[in-house]
């Protein structure tokens, strides 16, 4: 029996540099930590031409995927980053003018078994960020921050996104994964994250 899901973890993301038919290059790739939920929905629609009173012919199209994620908490910095809006001095400066830059996501979702599934999505562009409160009551009740992205195909080659899997203790297509859409090491990557994980932790 294949891996039942059981969470999510690890999201990264990084700023789409150069899309064309012959290249393609992301730069600048972060982590967010303490990813809470996540959903990949796919826009697809199905058309049918009908004759004989049945079905004659039918035609698949595939629209926009949408990715709705939720997070414990969100640095400013990526906020800024993100919507397109400035961070300087410890300010996020939103402008209407703000136009947000396309970046590529990877994220993984952990199963039951020990092994992971990875899913990488190769463009697209995320609106500004959900800001909600609510007054402190006789329980804790944490108020996460919700990010929606919209993603279509790459240029190169019209991928929209790649899901990949890997046992318990393997790492092989993770690898796969981060080359293809970052073009660098995921060793690489979580070690420039992990020298930031205490300033970016909520809870510390």
């Amino acid at each position: 029996m294949a891996g039942i899901a059981i969470g999510v973890n690890n999201f990264y993301y990084g700023l789409v540099d150069k899309d064309t038919e012959k290249e393609w290059t992301v730069k600048d790739v972060k982590r967010i930590r303490f990813l809470n939920e996540i959903s990949v929905e796919p826009e697809q629609d199905v058309a049918k031409a009908y004759g004989d009173n049945q079905t004659a012919a039918k035609a698949t199209n595939n629209g926009d995927i949408t990715l709705s994620t939720t997070f414990v908490s969100v640095p400013l910095e990526d906020k800024a980053i993100l919507s397109g809006a400035k961070y300087e001095d410890g300010l996020v400066r939103y402008n209407k003018d703000d136009i947000p830059p396309e970046v590529a996501v990877i994220f993984e979702r952990t199963n039951h078994d020990g092994s992971s599934e990875w899913l990488g999505f190769f463009k697209g562009t995320f609106t500004r960020p959900t800001e909600n409160g609510k007054t402190k009551e006789e329980g804790i009740d944490f108020q996460n921050a919700e990010v929606e992205g919209t993603f279509i195909p790459r240029l190169r080659d019209g991928d929209t996104h790649v899901i990949v899997s890997d046992g318990k203790g393997e790492t092989t297509n993770r690898d796969k994964l981060f080359q293809e859409l970052f073009g660098v090491a995921y060793e690489d990557v979580s070690t420039s994250s992990d020298s930031t994980e205490e300033e970016d932790d909520p809870l510390a």
